[in-house]
């Protein structure tokens, strides 16, 4: 069984935007990255990117930017994918498809002895 894993590796934000209080910072971009796994094979693939975030209008303190989980972080990714070209389903299916053909190849390769 293929399971999908969400992960949100870094986010940016601007520190010093004179459009924010003071002590603000807000979201402008999410690093994500979409990994799919199966169990019986051990086969992974993932797809990776960014997404700009800003259009989210997420301002908060750097603390409490800091305390926000990632869980919550890939939601964020998820909504901004899903309004924009990209959508979370289509992400998945590739990922999946990537491990189906890692399990099921169609063609091989080698590289020849020296």
């Amino acid at each position: 069984m293929i399971t999908i894993e969400w992960k949100c590796g870094y986010c940016e934000y601007d520190i010093e935007d004179p459009a924010q209080p003071a002590g603000q910072v807000k979201v402008t971009t999410l690093h994500w990255r979409c990994i799919g796994s199966d169990d019986e094979s051990g086969n992974t693939a993932s797809n990776i990117g960014t997404i700009n975030a800003a259009d989210q209008n997420r301002v908060y303190t750097l603390a409490a930017l800091q305390a926000v989980p990632e869980s919550v972080m890939v939601g964020w990714v998820q909504q901004a994918l899903d309004s924009g070209d990209q959508t979370v389903a289509d992400i998945e299916a590739n990922v999946t498809a990537q491990v189906e053909l890692l399990n099921t190849p169609v063609s091989g390769g080698l590289t020849p002895e020296e």
